[in-house]
């Protein structure tokens, strides 16, 4: 949308004469473009006259010269238009209002004029005012702009003629004025004049000075960056050209068998002009430089320099293991158990006192008390208690939301367990599964078969850190949200299982494939086994009156080997992508399937036939494990149901797939895995 105010026209008739020509002002030499007029309407009160007229006029010239395949404007020939005034007698004002009525989806036109006497103080009733105001809205997508531009072009360069013919119509009507002086003589050329510019020359000059204080001279830098980056490179190659020049004019003075005396001018002045440019547009790219700094120890010794005295603590832990200070600990506990000797009756109780805090002051002196130090570790030859880690409440709730977002990410299943069991137990499952996602995705992060040893020194970390987090070995907890978690929720977690969870990982790093099922089982024992274990202790401790038997933990581990050869048919298809067979090597030797057959997708029966017997040795070890269901206590139950309903789930889909395990659907999850636990956790079962 456009909106254009026009400078003020006078006429120099009253405003009276110029009301009445107004209503008679077509037609006239000067408005060609008139086709016809029509009153509509015209209502006639005391004080005001309301008139409604039809104008039919031509399109604009300037839309007839552009070619009809740029727009649709052009096509636009004749416009009819609505012009409605309103003559008020009482406020001496003629306000007009014109619009036009077709063509609306293309654009809109709408003026206003507003005709009043003149505010001139020397001859307020010789001058008549016109105020004009135009809005232009056109709707021809990324062109509209320009489309507005050209009709309000259109529209100033049309009241130049619109003034020449109200000036013909008033001094037909009227006759021409003679006016005394030379003044009045110049109105009409300045008014026809002042109608064809349609700026004077004032508000241009505010504007062009407007203009230069709104000139963002940062883009003016930007473009002279960019002029000097220009610079540069064309500098650049025309160095690079020169230097071929040489080499083409040494080339040809050899082929001649001419001898070499100097290279040709032209290469010469190319090469001092491409220089001197080059030199120029790099000394306005470069970064400025740097503002040498004064030094400020430049009157300092080199004493004094390495002397630093903010790393200075006068109240720090190694004080402890002074004996001095153990001196000085020594007497204060003499001091303090004198103190309460002397409330006491006895002389010998004072004496036997006295002795034994001698004997202890001498044994604290010969070795200080390393368990009072924060944050150091009890030695193994005492007897171990909680660790000492120094661990905030914010970094342990940071730990235990890092670790659930990582099971929310990366095993979704398991977080659906953790949801429907004791929320007393719950940060301990958190910490144990994060653990268990954490071993899990080091096998996906390298690839061992490129020689990859990272997998190796990553499962040794955690190895090493489950000895920390426990006491075991004397080193150094590392600051790791897992390990975090495990410290603060975990601490009475069994570190044997953790351990050979982390070893069972470690030892089948390298991808090889299983030899038989039994070690398959194995691996299942040992891990989502191990797993299964752990978190049925976290669901004990947090049951008072549940006493956990061990043939709970038989039945735990048996569900883990029929989730690990579950689990090991959904995951065929996309290790055998990756180029992996993990499948055990005696049940394919039995059914004749080889990992070429797989990878090719041969031998698609025997593919079959194996996949049935892992089903069956999976479905046999699910249910002696639910036969065994009066074994487990109804607390630890919920430990054991995602496990289960899981490995039924792939049972049931690998059956109902024709034991295929090409199948995409193996590689979708349980929609209804949350309302199975719920419905098995109301039922105790699993």
């Amino acid at each position: 949308m456009k909106l254009w105010d026009s400078p003020c026209t006078s006429f120099p008739y009253s405003f009276d004469e110029v009301v009445s020509a107004f209503w008679d002002r077509y037609p006239n030499s000067h408005a060609k473009h008139i086709l016809s007029e029509d009153v509509l309407e015209r209502q006639i009160t005391d004080n005001t006259i309301v008139t409604k007229k039809l104008i039919i006029k031509q399109g604009s010239s300037i839309l007839k010269r552009v070619p009809r395949w740029i727009s649709r404007m052009t096509d636009i020939r004749v416009v009819p238009v609505i012009e409605e005034s309103v003559y008020d007698r009482v406020s001496k004002k003629l306000v007009t209002y014109t619009r036009n009525v077709s063509h609306l989806s293309l654009f809109e036109l709408h003026e206003r004029c507003v005709y009043k006497p003149s505010e001139d103080q020397h001859h307020p009733a010789l001058l008549t005012d016109v105020l004009r105001s135009v809005t232009v809205s056109i709707d021809c997508g990324r062109m509209s702009s320009v489309y507005e531009q050209v009709l309000l072009m259109g529209f100033k360069k049309s009241i130049n003629n619109t003034t020449k013919g109200m000036f013909e119509k008033l001094e037909e009507k009227f006759g021409v004025k003679h006016l005394a002086n030379e003044k009045m003589k110049l109105i009409k050329e300045k008014i026809i004049k002042s109608s064809s510019n349609l700026v004077t020359h004032v508000k241009a000059r505010r504007q062009l000075s407007s203009c230069f204080q709104k000139l963002d001279w940062s883009l003016i830098l930007a473009m002279a960056n960019t002029i000097n980056r220009l610079i540069t490179i064309v500098s650049v190659l025309s160095l690079l050209h020169c230097a071929y020049s040489a080499a083409q004019h040494r080339f040809y003075l050899r082929l001649t068998e001419q001898p070499f005396v100097n290279l040709p001018f032209d290469v010469v002045f190319q090469t001092s002009i491409s220089l001197v440019a080059l030199i120029y547009g790099t000394s306005f790219i470069a970064n400025p430089f740097q503002y040498i700094k004064k030094d400020q120890h430049h009157d300092r010794t080199c004493d004094e320099a390495l002397n630093c005295p903010s790393f200075i603590t006068f109240d720090n832990r190694a004080k402890a293991m002074s004996p001095e200070f153990a001196v000085i600990r020594s007497l204060k506990q003499q001091q303090r158990q004198r103190q309460c000797s002397s409330q006491g009756t006895h002389s010998g109780r004072v004496s036997e006192v006295n002795h034994s805090s001698e004997d202890s002051d001498s044994q604290e002196y010969r070795s200080p008390d390393f368990c009072n130090i924060p944050g150091a570790r009890v030695p193994k030859s005492m007897p171990k208690s909680s660790r000492v880690l120094e661990i905030s409440q914010t970094q342990a709730n940071d730990a235990f939301r890092t670790c659930l977002d990582m099971i929310k990410k990366q095993d979704v299943d398991s977080y659906q367990a953790i949801l429907t069991m004791n929320k007393k137990a719950q940060p301990e499952i958190v910490a144990l599964n994060a653990l268990n996602v954490e071993l899990a995705s080091i096998r996906d992060k390298v690839d061992t078969r490129k020689g990859d040893t990272s997998a190796m020194y990553r499962l040794q970390f955690w190895k090493d850190a489950i000895s920390s987090i426990y006491g075991i070995s004397p080193l150094p907890v590392p600051r790791q949200p897992v390990a975090i978690a495990l410290c603060s929720f975990a601490s009475s977690a069994n570190p044997d299982l953790l351990l050979k969870l982390v070893e069972t990982r470690q030892s089948t790093i390298g991808d090889r494939q299983f030899s038989d099922i039994n070690a398959l089982c194995d691996y299942g024992k040992s891990t989502i086994g191990s797993l299964l274990c752990l978190q049925i202790d976290a669901l004990a401790r947090s049951s008072t009156q549940t006493k956990v038997f061990p043939m709970t933990y038989d039945v735990a581990k048996g569900l883990g080997a029929a989730y690990a050869i579950a689990n090991i048919i959904r995951a065929t298809h996309p290790l055998l992508a990756r180029g992996i067979v993990l499948l055990p090597a005696d049940v394919m030797s039995l059914n004749g399937a080889t990992p070429d057959s797989l990878y090719k997708k041969k031998k698609l029966d025997e593919s079959v036939g194996m996949t049935k017997d892992l089903v069956n040795e999976a479905k046999r070890l699910l249910a002696d494990a639910r036969r065994q269901i009066d074994q487990v206590p109804k607390a630890v139950r919920p430990a054991l149901a995602a496990t289960g309903a899981t490995t039924d789930y792939i049972i049931k889909t690998v059956e109902k797939n024709k034991y295929d395990i090409y199948s995409p659907h193996l590689q979708r999850r349980n929609p209804l895995l949350l309302w199975s636990l719920l419905v098995k956790n109301l039922c105790s079962k699993f």
